[in-house]
């Protein structure tokens, strides 16, 4: 069997912990949790090993090193505590303690009874920068860490305490009258108990194919659609509902917020009306069908409506074919282009406190 091409590092780190997946995902904690890591540190020899934890806060350039220390039987483990939210980064290092092998060698000479310690004084000299005559090629500089070796870096999803548990409230600003009214309603909210208020899509409505109340087909003038058909002519994710108030009166409602605090939760949902922007501006990013018509997401026919999702419908002009029903996310408008890229996809967008 032919040797490796490339020599393997004399010291082996293994079974790190903690990694999800072997490392695919990153483990999730909180502010303030201790991050305890462990691994199974060898080397051949019998040489003293010595380790750390290296840790890098997120936007960090540098590494920062918590003390690794011996458990027996090979196995390592040290700590470090995340101060603030967001992707930290860690690594396990080990190298070879020349200072501690020669002293570990030379306390067991003297045990011994030894007498003639001369060769081992003189590396220690030499080790601790001493100069001396005879030459054995064993100096030592301040930090040296001989034969360092590094395992793979894993990650760490760090979130604000109140990631662990919170109480959600779900309100539709246009039904308190738009940020304004929900700037007033905030601080009772917060006396109830409630930790989070959780917004609905804030941006603006599209018009085509919107549907009316009671999930009719044809709506009424003032009827408002679904706030999860993102997109108009007045803007797309960018941009705020004008019906809801202005940016200025979104920033009040922040502020209301954080006085009251209580967090603002916003549903981010990665889906467009037929009248977003980026129809016309990034038409790469949306599925279509292979005669070029794009892909919608649709609810699922009622008991009422008779038109199958298979053949096209004068009222919304589409061309026949099979449409797209799964997989957009759940909670996709009828007539929703489904996007190539970020299918299946809804997170939230925090504001206020923290």
């Amino acid at each position: 069997m032919p040797l490796p091409k490339t020599p393997q590092p004399r010291i082996q780190i293994q079974a790190v912990e903690p990694i999800l997946d072997c490392g695919r995902y990153a483990v999730k904690r909180t502010v303030g949790d201790p991050v305890e890591v462990y691994a199974t540190v060898v080397k051949d020899g019998h040489d003293t090993l010595a380790g750390a934890v290296r840790v890098k806060a997120p936007g960090d350039k540098a590494w920062r090193e918590e003390p690794l220390h011996p458990f027996g039987e090979d196995r390592w483990g040290g700590t470090f505590t995340p101060d603030r939210p967001g992707r930290w980064q860690f690594q396990v290092a080990a190298w070879t303690d020349r200072i501690a092998t020669w002293q570990d060698e030379l306390r067991r000479k003297v045990d011994a009874g030894q007498k003639d310690l001369a060769g081992e004084l003189s590396e220690g000299a030499l080790l601790f920068g001493r100069k001396v005559t005879v030459e054995v090629g064993l100096a030592s500089e301040a930090g040296d860490r001989h034969g360092e070796a590094a395992s793979q870096t894993y990650e760490v999803d760090v979130d604000r305490v109140l990631a662990r548990f919170g109480s959600w409230y779900e309100l539709f600003p246009r039904s308190w009258g738009g940020f304004r009214g929900v700037a007033e309603v905030l601080p009772e909210l917060a006396k109830l108990g409630f930790d989070v208020v959780y917004l609905p899509p804030v941006h603006p409505i599209g018009h085509t194919n919107r549907k009316g109340k009671n999930n009719a087909l044809t709506p009424d003038e003032d009827d408002v659609g679904s706030p999860w058909a993102i997109g108009s002519e007045e803007g797309g994710h960018d941009a705020i509902d004008p019906e809801l108030g202005t940016w200025a009166d979104f920033g009040a409602m922040v502020a209301a917020a954080k006085a009251a605090n209580v967090e603002l939760a916003l549903d981010f949902a990665i889906q467009c009306s037929p009248d977003h922007p980026w129809l016309k501006e990034h038409p790469e990013w949306f599925n279509r069908r292979p005669d070029g018509t794009l892909k919608y997401a649709e609810n699922r026919p009622s008991a009422t409506r008779t038109s199958t999702t298979s053949t096209s419908s004068p009222r919304t002009g589409r061309g026949s074919g099979r449409r797209c029903s799964t997989s957009c996310s759940s909670g996709s408008a009828a007539g929703s282009p489904c996007s190539a890229s970020t299918t299946r996809t809804r997170s939230r967008c925090r504001f206020g406190s923290g």
